[in-house]
């Protein structure tokens, strides 16, 4: 029987409790309870992973992803995905439908100690530590493959306030958007 989106959540919402921003904690309770599990199963909390992050390829995520990082990359985006889904269903679904929910998950002085521990790392380690081919695991899963998001980024600090003022006063930090900026520059 394959892994159901429920159980795929308990997973997460049960590996989460108690666990910080940084989720090394959840993401090692996380790959105990896969090593137990079938290479199928593997392969369908994969899918699961997916299909969230897939939910999460929003404008809104991306802006969140933006100001919280004070800079934004695909790779950054992905795992910040990732790492409001390691918070669980309640926290992902309620971001999904207001973005500002967010603030309540990490505080600007924690964002350099946000980590996804090698949360999507885990089920091809744990296939490649059973000597089983890749290209299985290629077959079975697939890439994560998404469409572009349309975006309507602010064109200033001041629209930015305007239009995501939680988001804004949570975590608008200008020396390191201008740390990161110059650092792009080099």
């Amino acid at each position: 029987m394959a892994l159901t989106s429920n159980q795929f959540w308990k997973i997460i919402d049960s590996t989460g409790r108690g666990v910080g921003v940084n989720r090394r904690r959840q993401v090692e309770k996380i790959e105990r309870i896969l090593r137990g599990f079938s290479l199928d199963d593997l392969a369908t909390f994969r899918k699961h992973t997916y299909r969230a992050i897939k939910k999460a390829n929003t404008f809104p995520f991306q802006v969140a992803a933006f100001v919280i990082y004070s800079h934004l990359t695909d790779d950054l985006l992905l795992e910040f995905r990732a790492w409001v889904i390691l918070h669980g269903q309640k926290a992902f679904m309620a971001a999904l439908k207001n973005i500002d929910t967010v603030v309540k998950l990490v505080s600007k002085k924690e964002v350099d100690q946000m980590s996804l521990a090698g949360f999507l790392e885990v089920e091809p380690r744990i296939w490649l530590d059973r000597g089983v081919d890749c290209r299985l695991y290629t077959r079975k899963v697939g890439f994560l493959q998404e469409r572009p998001v349309p975006t309507d980024w602010p064109e200033s600090r001041e629209e930015f306030k305007s239009r995501y003022p939680v988001l804004y006063k949570a975590f608008w930090n200008p020396p390191r958007i201008e740390a990161f900026h110059r650092g792009a520059r080099k």
